[in-house]
């Protein structure tokens, strides 16, 4: 059976690319596009959103 994959997996090459992305802006605050569409959303956010999430897996993991 093959390995399963989670949502939110990604690859060494994503988070390069991500690395890249940080160091090339100038400040958090520009924003992109949303992949869902509707308003743009700063890097600042998105930052802070994958904070939040590997704080709340990290959590679940140190209970289990």
């Amino acid at each position: 059976m093959g390995e399963e994959v989670r949502v939110g997996y990604c690859t060494d090459d994503d988070r390069e690319r991500a690395r890249r992305i940080v160091e090339a802006a100038r400040s958090l605050d520009p924003a992109g596009p949303r992949r869902s569409g509707g308003d743009p959303i700063p890097l600042r956010r998105v930052l802070l959103n994958m904070i939040e999430e590997s704080v709340r897996h990290d959590g679940r993991a140190a209970g289990a």
